[in-house]
Parts: structure tokens; C-alpha cells; sequence
């Protein structure tokens, strides 16, 4: 399954084979329970706020990491084909950069007890290098131009992204304190980033034209979610408070933030998946064809071709429909060939001889 050219499986099709695979069903359940579970201990904040971010942070790890495990291995099935080795090398390796720096993470703001924002922010740069890198090459493969309506949405999302990007920036980066002013340059940059990486994957959803478009439609709902949780380096000291629905946006974010590898994994597991199916050798059928009895059809025809009459089984041999006449008509219109074809035919047939002459007379 060629990436890069083929039409995959339309999306009742593929949704189809998902459903009927026990392995994905159960892996995607518990996986969707694990989630909603992390949620509600995002709205609830129970166990306290650091409880919070150790259970973030072992989902971001999982997530991230098991994302680069099935990107490795999609990327197995393309190894032998340029450029498409190069697209998927780039995801195992971003998002296993961004594993190992998750699990950094989870012992500088858990163990160590530091604020969210500390130097180690700025190595998540290290992941977006190889994934921007793939994208670009996947989108130089792309030959159509987008349709006006595609082109409207992808600039209306662009444009949802700056506006939200501008709201929630412009009080951090006038807050007072050195370090309020970093985050936020930082938050600004890596949410450009996530913006830019979601313009060029719908870009590429848009190419499927209604088949299903393999993983990227749950990279685009990550990118947004990495843009929603980018938030969390612009008020880095305001997570652990909060009230009412204060509270409430400030927990979306934090979730947002730590939890968004898990749509680019359950992405990973979706196309894996279907390339498994695909390449299940099918079953040994054996189909056994029905003889059709008499399989030579006749047709009677005068010195001009037309035909006179035909044999009772030429119409079933012919599949022609009741509709077209079988008599009165030149036999070329009747075999449904061209003029040069059915004059190549009557040579090879008069060479053969396997034209019968008859007289017939009238009655």
C-alpha cells in the first residue's frame, strides 16, 4: 500500500475492516478509557496538582512512544521506496525525541518539583525538525490544486490559529518577569509551528478526495490540540490555581498540552491496522465455472453484411440487451467493434476460411 499514490480504501470500507478486527477494537477501548479516565483527573484535579502531572506526563510518554513504535513499523513496509522511507523515518524520530523528553519533563516538574517552563521547553524543538522535515516531503508529492472550498478552509483554520495564537499571547507577554516573557516567546513559536504542520496536513487530507487519508486526519486533530496545550508554557505558575471556570479552561489546557500524542498514536494504530488486513494473503477459493453449453453462436448475414437472422444463443452468448435488434442491422454495429477492426476480422476470418458461403432461397 503505496502511501504516496494509492487510493486507500474508502472510509466505510476501512471503517469496516476496523470494526471487525478484535485486536484494534480492544486495544482503541482501553486506550479511550485510559483517556477519559485522564480527563476527569484533569477537571477534578484529583490526588493534588502534581498527582495530575505525573498521570500527564506517563500518557504523554505512552502515547508518544507507542506512536513512534507503529511509525517504525509502517515505515518497514516503505524502506525500499524513496521518498516515502523518508516521510516515515521523520515521524518515529520526532515523536521519539519527544518521548525521551517527556520522561525529562515528568522528573524536572515532578520529582524536582520546578515550574513547567524551565530550559528544557526549548528541546522540543529537537522533534518538530524531522516531522516539518516529512511533511514538506509528503506535501512536494502533492500534483492537484486545492478546489476554492478547500482553500477557504484551510485559510479559515490558518486564520482561527493566528487570532487564538494573538488572544492568548498578548497578557503573558506583558506580564512582568523574565521568565513569563520567554515562555511566551517560546509558546508563540512552537504554536506557529503546530499551525503551520496543521495547514500542510489538511493540505494533504484534501488530496484523498473522499478515500480515507491514512493517519493524517488524526495528526491534524493532535496539531490542534498541541496548539490548544501550547498555552501551558505562556502561564506556566497559574495550573496549579484557579477557580470556577477559570479552572476549568486551565485544566483543558494542561490535558491538551500533555495528552495530544495520543491522537497521532491511535492514528499510527488506524493505518497499521489496515495495512495488516492488507496484507493478509485472502483464502484459497476455489471457484468453479459454470460450462456454457454450445458456445458457438451463428449469424446469417447477406452480401452486404446485414444480418438476417442469428442463432437462438447469440444474444446469451453475447450478453447483448433486448433492446438491440438482431436482425436488420450490419453485424459490425451488432459485434459493437469499429469499422478497422471488423475489417481486420473478416481478412483473418477469409484466410482462415472459416466463413460459410450459403444460397438461400426465398420462400
Amino acid at each position: 500500500m503505496n502511501e504516496g499514490t494509492e487510493k486507500m480504501r474508502l472510509p466505510a470500507k476501512a471503517q469496516e475492516i476496523l470494526l471487525e478486527n478484535n485486536r484494534f477494537l480492544t486495544l482503541g477501548s482501553w486506550a479511550a478509557i485510559w483517556v477519559v479516565i485522564v480527563l476527569l483527573i484533569n477537571l477534578l484535579r484529583l490526588g493534588g496538582y502534581r498527582f495530575v502531572l505525573i498521570v500527564d506526563s506517563v500518557t504523554a510518554i505512552l502515547s508518544a512512544a507507542i506512536a513512534a513504535a507503529l511509525a517504525e513499523m509502517v515505515r518497514q513496509e516503505y524502506q525500499d521506496e524513496s521518498p516515502y522511507d523518508l516521510i516515515w523515518l521523520s515521524i518515529p524520530v520526532a515523536f521519539g525525541t519527544w518521548s525521551i523528553l517527556e520522561i525529562f519533563r515528568l522528573v524536572d516538574t515532578s520529582i524536582l518539583s520546578r515550574a513547567q517552563f524551565s530550559a528544557l521547553a526549548w528541546f522540543w524543538s529537537l522533534g518538530y525538525l524531522p516531522l516539518a522535515y516529512g511533511l514538506y516531503e509528503r506535501y512536494k508529492l502533492i500534483t492537484d490544486s486545492p478546489t476554492p472550498h478547500q482553500r477557504n478552509l484551510i485559510l479559515g483554520c490558518g486564520g482561527l490559529g493566528v487570532l487564538f495564537i494573538l488572544v492568548t499571547a498578548m497578557p503573558a507577554l506583558f506580564s512582568a518577569g523574565a521568565t513569563g516573557i520567554a515562555a511566551a516567546i517560546l509558546s508563540i513559536l512552537y504554536s506557529i509551528f503546530d499551525l503551520a504542520l496543521l495547514v500542510v496536513t489538511l493540505r494533504i487530507i484534501f488530496t484523498y478526495q473522499g478515500y480515507f487519508p491514512g493517519p493524517w486526519v488524526f495528526f491534524a486533530g493532535g496539531f490542534v490540540l498541541k496548539i490548544i496545550g501550547d498555552a501551558v508554557l505562556r502561564y506556566p505558575g497559574q495550573l496549579g490555581s484557579g477557580a470556577g471556570f477559570e479552572k476549568f479552561l486551565l485544566s483543558i489546557v494542561n490535558f491538551s498540552h500533555y495528552c495530544w500524542y495520543f491522537l497521532p498514536a491511535l492514528g499510527m494504530l488506524v493505518y497499521k491496522t489496515l495495512l495488516t488486513h492488507k496484507n493478509v494473503p485472502p483464502p484459497n477459493v476455489q471457484i468453479k465455472e459454470e460450462m456454457t453449453p454450445n458456445s458457438n453462436a451463428l449469424a446469417f448475414t447477406d452480401k452486404n453484411d446485414i444480418v438476417i437472422r442469428t442463432s437462438l444463443n447469440f444474444r446469451y452468448l453475447l450478453r447483448l440487451p433486448d433492446e438491440i435488434a438482431t436482425s436488420q442491422t450490419h453485424l459490425r454495429d451488432l459485434l459493437g467493434i469499429s469499422e478497422s477492426t471488423y475489417n481486420e476480422l473478416k481478412t483473418i476470418l477469409n484466410q482462415q476460411e472459416s466463413l460459410n458461403k450459403f444460397v438461400v432461397e426465398p420462400s
